[in-house]
């Protein structure tokens, strides 16, 4: 996955939910890349003019090759399953639509707010230090708006929605009881999961095939597992399908976390400021 030998570029952070999935699509659609990490937690390389340049909201993952630019884990997860063709349960037309439902009702729900919703109801030093991160982000948005004469129309757009949306997630975490919040964000998960056709036994979840909503399930199970919150994944199906998913090759080189790995996270940030966004 260097460079070098692969002009299919993606952008994205070691630790980053939704970069997990654009990994793991990729890996698991068997499509060659370049991992170029990025720093999102200290330098905040997502907010750097270059980097809004490639995707005005602002986010991770990107994947941009020569006539391709795809800036969201759903569209790249779509543009992997047609890569892979016959090869995932995708190309069955009579499921399109029941996996493309399935894949974006998983989008509707905030796994970020499930989440750091856990970790700040664990943690009284996250609990402190979060929102003064999330505050300092709005300060850092607010202070590139005050050169609007140097940006663009879409730039302005751009950071004052990134600045709402921060502001937005600052009221969230820091308004109304927490706790009931965490309570509303595990039903909803819970909720979801038994939307989740029945899983046969040994099979994947729509026959013998990987498939968008296996890659989705896959990255959805590592971060319940890394946040303890394996309770919601209460039906013995959903149970063996994870079991076998995790003997799968994919998830070590796709690198899913299934735990929080603090002294990684500090490591890759470091590695990633000292790289440039061309």
């Amino acid at each position: 996955m260097n460079q070098a030998s692969n002009q299919l570029e993606l952008l994205n952070a070691a630790s980053s939910y939704y970069s997990m999935v654009a990994r793991l699509a990729l890996v698991e659609a068997d499509i060659p890349f370049y991992n170029h990490m990025l720093d999102i937690h200290f330098a905040k390389q997502q907010l750097s003019d270059r980097y809004r340049e490639l995707n005005p909201q602002m986010t991770v993952p990107t994947l941009r090759a020569e006539n391709l630019l795809l800036t969201s884990s759903k569209d790249i997860l779509q543009w992997a399953a047609c890569q892979a063709g016959s090869s995932w349960m995708d190309s069955d037309i009579s499921l399109t639509l029941l996996i493309n439902e399935l894949v974006s009702n998983h989008y509707l729900i905030s796994i970020e707010d499930l989440t750091f919703g856990k970790w700040l109801s664990s943690n009284k030093l996250l609990a402190f230090v979060f929102p003064r991160m999330l505050a300092s982000t709005v300060t850092r948005l607010e202070n590139q708006l005050e050169s609007v004469d140097l940006l663009s129309p879409v730039d302005i757009i751009a950071l004052k929605n990134k600045a709402q949306l921060n502001r937005s997630r600052l009221a969230y975490f820091t308004e109304g009881s927490q706790k009931q919040k965490l309570e509303d964000m595990r039903l909803k998960w819970s909720n979801y999961l038994h939307t989740i056709p029945l899983i046969e036994s040994n099979q994947f979840i729509f026959g013998d095939r990987f498939s968008s909503i296996d890659v989705v399930l896959a990255v959805l199970f590592a971060r319940l597992t890394m946040i303890n919150e394996t309770s919601l994944i209460d039906r013995p199906d959903l149970q063996n399908w994870w079991g076998r998913v995790q003997l799968r090759g994919s998830l070590r080189v796709a690198d899913l976390w299934m735990r929080m790995q603090r002294r990684r996270l500090l490591l890759t940030a470091w590695k990633a400021r000292n790289t440039v966004i061309n």
